[in-house]
């Protein structure tokens, strides 16, 4: 607007935006659709906070799953192991796909009007809103998570499991049981290689917000994102490793006079 008048009185330029059937409105100052492993910005991060602070108390906390229920595949599905692993992978995909999870927000008329007010697409909202819950979940582990070291050892065993060509219905129920226990290897390798790509810019804005957060979201997203999906062998490692030089148990030796007994 100020290009186009340069120079040109004020009462002329108020005449000239009513010829033109009014002046512009100020351009949004959301550009762009926020990605997890993108950098959420202070004027982002006010509008959020104004608009969650605004929406009726229930609207956030019923928002969608973004963390799948387990592998719980009926037992006569008829399709191989590995097309089922398929399917496992679509919905964890799905779950985070913007397009699934901006149905749920579109029909609000209170956000509706809220974004209005704050020049902000549903598109832009729930694209902040899944980085900020990534941003929460990341915050739940340590800094220094060892992501590479708990990857590998999931995606060892998805392979096994993309191998795998038996018909699951066939199987027999202890075989059954084990493929979904190994399944949850794929939820593990969803979660770890989004929250990997989360900027710790974001993770101490969190932390900063957190009892705003825990009160807004729902509490799911406050604690721990990789407990029930652990390989509890990787995390915790052997229950106990023997001293180099201890020999084998059939080497070991007992002495009766040595034995302390009751009298």
């Amino acid at each position: 607007m100020r290009a186009w008048t340069r120079g040109i009185p004020l009462t002329l330029s108020i005449a000239a935006c009513l010829l033109l059937g009014g002046c512009a409105e100020e351009p949004s100052p959301f550009t762009e659709t926020r990605q997890l492993d993108q950098v959420i910005q202070p004027v982002e991060w006010a509008a959020f906070q104004r608009i969650v602070e605004a929406l009726p108390a229930p609207k956030l906390l019923e928002m969608p799953v973004i963390y799948p229920p387990l592998p719980n595949w009926v037992e006569t599905r008829s399709l191989p192991v590995n097309e089922l692993v398929l399917e496992e992978q679509k919905t964890l995909s799905e779950a985070w796909n913007l397009d699934v999870v901006l149905k749920k927000f579109e029909q609000s008329k209170a956000l509706k009007k809220l974004l209005q007010d704050e020049q902000m697409s549903h598109e832009q909202f729930v694209g902040l809103t899944l980085t900020v819950i990534a941003a929460m979940s990341r915050a739940q582990l340590a800094e220094d998570y060892d992501f590479e070291d708990s990857e590998r050892s999931a995606h060892e065993d998805a392979v096994v499991l993309q191998r795998d060509r038996r018909l699951y219905s066939a199987m027999a129920p202890d075989a059954r049981h084990q493929v979904l226990r190994d399944a949850i290897c794929l939820h593990r390798i969803d979660r770890l290689e989004r929250l990997r790509r989360v900027p710790p810019e974001n993770t101490r804005l969190v932390r900063e917000h957190a009892e705003f957060l825990a009160k807004k979201l729902p509490a799911r997203y406050s604690k721990p994102p990789l407990d029930d999906v652990k390989d509890l062998l990787t995390e915790l490692g052997l229950p106990f490793l023997e001293k180099p030089g201890s020999g084998s148990d059939d080497n070991l030796e007992w002495n009766p006079a040595d034995a302390i007994t009751s009298k």
